[in-house]
């Protein structure tokens, strides 16, 4: 029998403006309505824009690819996130946006994965021994997740040089625990150039954050030391288009970029993982089978990455069940109308991952948790853009292939250490920047 989850419960009811940015404070997945995962469509008019949420893949085509060129990063995404991360990846538009990408591209692509695999498993490594000394009790995943994926974006882009690690880990937290909660000021497109008071702890976690970049990009340059990290690599890259390199500010945003939203989703992924894992205890037991018949103590190789199928179509599941970020957004540039629905200037467009990836449209029984979802003959029935972890068209994740290598490496570190059992506390989804467990997923930690 299929094990199901679905730890939230959707909303019945339609509401006010006002009450909706009550509920978004509080939650996306509480805002969402039960038609969100049925029709997927929901319009909100606040003021004179119209704020939409989109759960259906030919939306996601839309907005994302065939007509992306007439929405922008959204004036909601820029307040919580521009103040750290600048004009980078994530945050920046049209030109600039590409320019950056062209640059970046290659530093990500799926052939140059196995310069990072080492980083991964030596931090991996790091995790199963951050576990072992309160085995048989009950631990925290989501504090032990994120100081692993912390550790690799760190050493992978600095390539070991010393940093303040347990600073950078609270001031990212300072920082999300701030700013990526949705105001008023925000709904309303108050610019964010005005400061919000009540920020002041995210404003500063953001100075001492930028400040640490400049002193470990001066450094490097001083120095000349650490040539395969990838803070090397970006001074060196050119675009290919022009021959220029990337601006020291340009670097900087996106290394905060990097650190801010790639340890932070990876993080939060594997802790639902690891709940997901206590939960079946038979399909643990499979992905163990194959994690000890490919996996020994010696370093980890590609080989032995690219045979762990079901490990990695575990993990594609839990991000279709718990995705880490639920949803995008979007504000609308020029007036469009997209499958005969008519924006305009200035509304704001919710496309709504969680909901969509729940749609017994495209997803049978999708409370179910099948790994075989992921099989190469069952993506081929579904739509293109029916699941969406990474985003999808030309503002695809540019660091997917970095993820899920980082995720399969350390589920199977950890999986062929311990074996995960449930404590009979459920956590609740909490929607702001990424889809985190409210109660950080304790589970019991055995050897294996």
């Amino acid at each position: 029998m299929a094990y199901r989850t679905r730890l939230f419960t959707e909303r019945t009811s339609n509401v006010s403006g006002m009450e909706s940015i009550r509920l978004l404070r509080k939650d996306l997945v509480s805002w969402w309505t039960k038609d969100m995962y049925d029709s997927g469509i929901e319009a909100v008019p606040l003021g004179r824009r119209t704020f939409y949420h989109f759960a259906r893949p030919e939306f996601m085509q839309h907005v994302l690819l065939e007509k992306s060129d007439h929405f922008v990063v959204s004036h909601i995404a820029k307040i919580m996130l521009g103040l750290a991360m600048g004009e980078g990846l994530l945050t920046s538009d049209k030109e600039q946006w590409r320019a950056q990408r062209r640059m970046a591209a290659p530093l990500f692509r799926k052939l140059t994965m196995d310069q990072y695999l080492p980083v991964m498993d030596q931090s991996a490594l790091k995790s199963v021994m951050l576990l072992k000394g309160k085995l048989g009790q009950e631990q925290i995943m989501l504090p032990v997740m994120t100081a692993t994926t912390l550790d690799v974006i760190l050493d992978s882009i600095f390539g070991g040089i010393d940093v303040d690690r347990p600073m950078v880990a609270r001031e990212v937290e300072n920082y999300l625990k701030v700013m990526a909660v949705v105001g008023i000021t925000d709904t309303l497109q108050i610019p964010r150039w005005i400061l919000r008071p009540w920020r002041w702890r995210g404003y500063l976690a953001v100075w001492r954050l930028r400040r640490l970049v400049n002193q470990m990009l001066s450094s490097h340059r001083h120095n000349g030391a650490n040539e395969e990290g990838l803070l090397s690599r970006m001074l060196a890259m050119k675009d290919p288009e022009t021959g220029e390199g990337m601006p020291r500010r340009l670097i900087v945003d996106n290394i905060m970029t990097f650190v801010g939203a790639g340890h932070e989703t990876t993080s939060v992924g594997l802790s639902w993982a690891l709940y997901l894992l206590a939960e079946q205890p038979e399909l643990q037991e499979k992905i163990a089978a194959e994690v000890s018949s490919v996996v020994s103590d010696e370093p980890l190789t590609m080989e032995a990455i690219e045979k762990l199928d079901l490990t990695r179509r575990f993990f594609m599941e839990t991000m279709r069940l718990y995705p880490p970020v639920a949803a995008m957004v979007r504000s609308v540039e020029t007036d469009v109308t997209i499958s005969g629905i008519d924006l305009k200037k200035d509304d704001h467009v919710t496309l709504a991952t969680l909901p969509m990836h729940r749609n017994p449209l495209y997803w049978p029984d999708p409370d179910a948790f099948d790994p075989d979802r992921f099989l190469p003959e069952e993506i081929k029935k579904r739509p293109r853009f029916s699941y969406l972890p990474f985003g999808g068209g030309p503002r695809i994740c540019i660091g997917m292939e970095f993820t899920m290598l980082e995720a399969v490496t350390i589920l199977a570190r950890l999986v062929k250490a311990y074996r995960f059992l449930p404590t009979g506390k459920n956590p609740h989804p909490l929607v702001s920047v990424t889809t985190r467990p409210d109660n950080g997923v304790p589970l019991i930690v055995e050897r294996r």
